[in-house]
């Protein structure tokens, strides 16, 4: 596909889920999708990038990597997750929540580990995480 034509594709994309988007509170992971379409790219691409190279990564480097994804972490913020006692973060890296049970809402599409990490899912404390998402754990 020529540049071009990704480019129709990617405004295709916010235009034809723009009203969705808005009222899911996803509208900019939709636009990064869409631009990774366009420049040639994919989330998925990104993810499985990232898994290999965290795969490669030393255990410290690892836990570097950890604990900045949980400083930019957002699910304290989150409605399904305000109010149940959960203090565990980063379910979209490590696990579902034991403690949240309920969906009444979700930030994940808004937090910076999404698009840092090439994440494309959401309410990972209550449906697993990216990996288990996409069938790969």
């Amino acid at each position: 596909m020529s540049r071009p034509q990704r480019l129709i594709v990617a405004l295709s994309h916010v235009a034809l889920c723009g009203p969705y988007a808005a009222e899911s509170n996803g509208f900019y992971p939709l636009v990064y999708y869409s631009l990774a379409l366009f420049i040639g790219g994919s989330l998925m691409d990104k993810w499985e990038d990232m898994v290999k190279k965290t795969a490669q990564m030393s255990e410290k480097e690892r836990g570097a990597l950890m604990a900045e994804n949980k400083r930019l972490c957002i699910c304290a913020k989150c409605p399904s997750y305000v109010g149940t006692g959960e203090k565990e973060l980063l379910f979209c890296l490590t696990s579902k929540s034991t403690k949240i049970k309920k969906e009444k809402g979700c930030t994940c599409r808004t937090c910076p580990v999404g698009s840092k990490m090439g994440l494309a899912r959401d309410y990972y404390c209550t449906r697993g995480t990216e990996a288990q998402q996409r069938g790969k754990k």
